[in-house]
């Protein structure tokens, strides 16, 4: 990106008979303006030391002094209670032919942030230097405004979207910005309120850092086993309480996983996910090793993923879970209502209903819930549609993707008002966001639509419309933005 060439020196000749004379000190002076590219440091020691009664100089020098104040690392404050990471920003400015640049190391950005001209702030504030550059967020360009203080740094975005403080902080920050998960209170948090959940049950649970993946082990009864093994379909009570497990379960994964999402995300609005998965076992493992003929169900971020009535565990989730003895192997019990079985063992119903989903998925996007109301409406049983959705190959964070661009081509929305069509859809938070991170969109433009579509319709006084824009979740600067698109 073009660098906007602007001066932070606006400083009117005070002395021109001491500029008519030269000297070392105007020398200096003219060295560093002129200079294609040269550190703050650098720019310092040329003056060092200089003696002189010239105010041009004397600003600069002054200037890069409160400059090198505002240098360093500073520390996000912990503004949310989700998170125990120490997110950082390093702070360095140079100078290229007279104008000051900051370059912004932010480690917590998911996105490149440019390098912005600075300028001195208005006086009187807390703040010394302010840079506006530009960043790249999931493809879509920001604005950003970063202001620069001794001890404290504000950082925001023009859409009003985010909104950080940052300060000097303590101690050294090599020292808590490893902490692993497992040592930090959130994790403590969430085992707390699992063995609420697990209580009077032998549970244990591991974590894997680089994945982000959080299993817990869980013994459901001695001899759960044997029990199931020698119990006939006919005894329903048996098999229905197997199934109110497994649905309680889904609904543990799905919130467990949300929070784990949340609580160890690496970005101010990453959105990657986390992994939490219940593995019923029949004795828990030592040291994290388990043989999958001791496993009687997983269930995945609110998937069942294996039950031993249905059978099939492939290698792949054998492998994912830690377990030892990988390979397939199947109990021999049939599917019982609401979990699917394994594609080995599906039923022409399931096979046909497995067919319509990928049809459907050719040509609409899905929500997950969507797409099992969809074939349900069809006539297929709910366990049918829950196979065929299991096993259709669908990423739904790609099919939250394609709705929103789908709405974008014929409706206009505001962020927020797309991430919550997205959620009435079925998709999930973080599946809605991704999406809306990714969809391409120009939320001032988006803003400008929606005021035409009004104004095709009704009468509207300027700030009428301005309100109702900001109603619908814009801004007040992407309202007014689309306000004056349309002549007002």
């Amino acid at each position: 990106m073009a660098k906007k060439a602007v001066s932070i020196l606006l400083i009117l000749l005070l002395c021109w008979p001491a500029l008519a004379e030269g000297g070392a000190d105007r020398e200096a002076y003219e060295a560093v303006m002129a200079a294609e590219h040269i550190t703050l440091e650098e720019a310092l020691a040329q003056l060092e030391g200089v003696e002189s009664e010239d105010g041009e100089v004397l600003a600069l020098r002054q200037d890069l002094t409160d400059l090198a104040a505002c240098q360093g690392r500073f520390i996000q404050q912990n503004k949310y209670e989700d998170t125990e990471k120490v997110y950082t920003a390093d702070v360095e400015f140079y100078l290229e032919e007279g104008t000051v640049y900051a370059h912004v190391d932010y480690t917590n950005y998911a996105g490149t942030l440019d390098d912005g001209s600075v300028e001195r702030a208005e006086e009187g504030g807390e703040y010394l230097f302010v840079s506006r550059p530009e960043g790249e967020f999931y493809g879509n360009t920001q604005q950003f405004e970063i202001e620069f203080g001794a001890q404290t740094m504000h950082i925001t975005w023009a859409d009003g979207a985010c909104d950080y403080l940052l300060d000097r902080g303590t101690g050294a920050v090599s020292d808590t910005d490893e902490i692993p998960f497992v040592e930090t209170s959130r994790y403590q948090t969430l085992t707390d309120t699992l063995d609420n959940l697990f209580d009077g049950q032998a549970h244990s649970y591991t974590y894997d850092e680089d994945a982000r993946a959080m299993t817990a082990y869980v013994v459901i009864a001695e001899g759960m086993r044997d029990t199931l093994e020698a119990s006939s379909l006919a005894v329903s009570a048996i098999y229905e309480n197997w199934e109110e497990l497994m649905d309680m379960s889904i609904t543990i994964t799905e919130n467990v996983a949300e929070a784990l999402t949340l609580a160890t995300r690496d970005g101010i609005l990453d959105v990657g996910e986390a992994t939490f998965s219940i593995v019923f076992v029949d004795e828990l493992p030592e040291d994290g090793d388990c043989d999958e003929d001791e496993v009687l169900a997983i269930i995945t971020n609110g998937e069942v993923v294996y039950d031993f009535v249905s059978g099939l565990l492939d290698d792949a989730t054998a492998g994912s879970l830690g377990l030892s003895g990988a390979g397939d192997t199947q109990s021999g019990k049939a599917a019982y209502p609401g979990v699917s079985s394994s594609a080995g063992s599906a039923t022409l119903g399931e096979r046909n209903a497995l067919e319509s989903a990928q049809s459907y998925l050719r040509s609409i996007p899905f929500s997950r819930s969507g797409l099992i109301d969809q074939l349900e409406y069809e006539g297929f049983s709910r366990s049918e549609a829950e196979y065929a959705v299991a096993n259709c190959g669908a990423d739904w964070y790609e099919q939250a993707e394609r709705s929103a661009q789908s709405y974008l081509r014929n409706l206009a929305f505001s962020r927020s008002g797309l991430i919550d069509q997205l959620e009435y859809e079925g998709f999930s938070a973080s599946e809605a966001e991704h999406a809306v991170a990714n969809c391409g969109a120009d939320w001032y433009e988006q803003a400008a639509k929606s005021a035409r579509s009004y104004l095709n319709v009704m009468s509207f006084s300027r700030s009428e419309l301005i309100d109702q824009l900001e109603y619908e979740g814009f801004t007040y600067d992407q309202a007014v933005y689309g306000v004056e698109q349309n002549g007002y």
